[in-house]
């Protein structure tokens, strides 16, 4: 759905405002970046084409060949975002917290469903399965990880009112109390070592406040709290976290891979793949397709996925403009005389928060964390733009 949803969006912005794009104001691409653009299209080309259409199964084949249509509508839409955002002014903050808004109306929808039992007790049998989370909590934990690291910025705030500022905790303990409440370990390493490295960020800048971080705990131990207290399925809730050690100790030898849930298993595979094809991968779906592949659709690791996929090559591009793009959002937030410093500082903190989750999930495998992936990307351009037209026009 997201993706179809996703599709919609990229050609009904580029139908309407392509005309409205002035490619003459957007900083031009290097040559490095040309040639590299050149040979990250062919090295794509050589390992989808051999491993996929020289051999071609229906199934197979039609997977493929989504997956790289989809890739193509996430380049268009990401311009796209970028022409809109410029030529309309758009401020990403002015719609990030409709995410952790939409994250609160779940959690209240989930204490109606608990506390009425609809629509689960209008099918019998099913009166524990009527959570709208247990099928996708993995889906939901990612945009819980971006909108729970996005309210930390404004939780260390010093400039809101107090009715404002009062909602925003709100928000953050209700968002805080689903990413613990769904029960996902990567997601909670992710937002602990985004919040680490935010609260870094203002110690650096000398904008740290005792106070505002002694709030911070209390909000976190309430939303740890909270979750506790509402778990009721042997899945979730703060217990989830040690369910896997606790399992192994009372049934089974200590097992690192059970720990990881069986990631161990499916990494080593996805490096054996890898070794087999080193330079240029398997092509789009390279693991899923992969004559040994274990289970899951994705190796639950970005950098794994892309060199099944595309190889060492093709993933040297990927990571040269992925460091490029996140190079540029730093120097944004270091540099105090950046007018959209609010944006780019909740760019950078979704970037920064989805792709450490990337590192133990499938997370841009998945069309929802790679929408916000995108949304962030075009964020931190559109204010280089904008910070460079200020610059011009200020000389």
């Amino acid at each position: 759905m997201a993706k179809i949803e996703l599709v919609f969006i990229s050609l009904y912005l580029f139908n309407k405002v392509i005309k409205t794009i002035d490619f003459k104001q957007r900083k031009s691409l290097s040559t490095l970046d040309k040639y590299l653009l050149i040979i990250l299209i062919i090295s794509i080309s050589i390992s989808t084409i051999t491993n996929n259409y020289l051999a071609p199964e229906q199934v197979k084949l039609t997977v493929v060949s989504f997956s790289i249509i989809f890739s193509l509508l996430h380049i268009v839409f990401l311009f796209c975002l970028i022409g809109v955002c410029t030529s309309l002014r758009i401020k990403l903050t002015d719609y990030s917290q409709i995410l952790s808004y939409t994250i609160s109306f779940l959690c209240l929808l989930f204490i109606f469903m608990q506390t009425t039992e609809y629509p689960s007790r209008l099918y019998e049998g099913h009166a524990n399965q009527g959570v709208p989370f247990f099928s996708n909590a993995r889906y939901l934990g990612y945009l819980v990880t971006a909108s729970s690291s996005m309210l930390v910025i404004d939780v260390l705030r010093t400039d809101m009112t107090l009715r404002k500022y009062l909602f925003v905790c709100l928000l953050f303990i209700t968002n805080l109390g689903m990413l613990v409440w769904l029960g996902g370990r990567g997601s909670l390493v992710a937002f602990t070592t985004t919040v680490l490295l935010y609260l870094a960020y203002l110690t650096l800048l000398g904008q740290l406040q005792l106070q505002r971080l002694c709030l911070l705990l209390a909000l976190v131990i309430t939303s740890f709290y909270l979750a506790y207290i509402c778990s009721v399925f042997y899945w979730n809730g703060p217990y989830s976290f040690l369910r896997s050690m606790l399992t192994d100790s009372q049934e089974t030898p200590f097992s690192i891979n059970k720990l990881t849930s069986n990631r161990i298993a499916i990494w080593t595979q996805a490096i054996e793949a890898i070794a087999e094809n080193p330079w240029f991968g398997f092509g789009a779906e390279g693991y899923r397709f992969h004559p040994l592949h274990i289970f899951g659709l994705q190796p639950h690791n970005v950098f794994l996925q892309l060199l099944v996929s595309y190889g060492t090559l093709g993933t040297s591009i990927f990571i040269y403009f992925y460091v490029k793009a996140v190079s540029i959002a730093i120097k944004q937030v270091l540099q105090q005389a950046n007018q959209f410093m609010l944006d780019s500082r909740t760019a950078l903190i979704v970037i920064v928060s989805l792709s450490i989750h990337g590192l133990v999930d499938g997370t841009f495998y998945h069309s929802q964390p790679l929408f916000l992936l995108i949304l962030s990307f075009a964020t931190v351009l559109t204010v280089n733009i904008r910070n460079a037209k200020l610059n011009n026009s200020s000389q």
